[in-house]
């Protein structure tokens, strides 16, 4: 499962850039700082927090390289990986769809970017990650973004 994961997210990293270039986000870069929960329903809910850097690619690709670290029942520092494929609207809301790994972990989700200025937004977003040993569990991320 982890390889088919990984082989997948290569693919996106390395194949789609090239179907589209010269778009209005490419070589924009983003920092994403954020506080969270993980398994925020569950008796184990922890605290999550962490910092990512992403690169536009494309005006709807983006991929983002971070660490994340947990407080709670559960302690831990987790790196991740992803590719955000965002539907350009052309307003200051933008919806996006997560496809990754955490830690290995395949890690898929949605989430939402709000621009107030032209370098400082906010994103909030859900994800499920698996684990072998928990199953699907629920991250619920919101933080402040910086473009530059």
């Amino acid at each position: 499962m982890r390889l088919r994961a990984m082989v997948f997210v290569l693919v996106a990293f390395l194949g789609v850039p090239m179907l589209a270039s010269g778009e209005q986000n490419a070589g924009k870069n983003q920092v994403f700082v954020w506080g969270g929960a993980c398994d925020l329903f569950d008796e184990m809910s922890t605290a999550i927090y962490g910092a990512s850097y992403g690169r536009y690619l494309t005006r709807w690709l983006m991929l983002e390289a971070g660490v994340e670290g947990y407080s709670g029942d559960v302690s831990g520092t987790w790196s991740r990986i992803n590719a955000l494929f965002e539907i350009p609207t052309g307003s200051r809301l933008a919806a996006y769809a997560i496809a990754g790994t955490s830690s290995f972990y395949p890690d898929l989700g949605a989430g939402a970017k709000i621009r107030f200025a032209s370098r400082v937004g906010i994103r909030l977003e859900y994800t499920r990650a698996y684990d072998d040993d928990e199953g699907w569990y629920g991250n619920i991320r919101g933080g402040v973004t910086l473009s530059f």
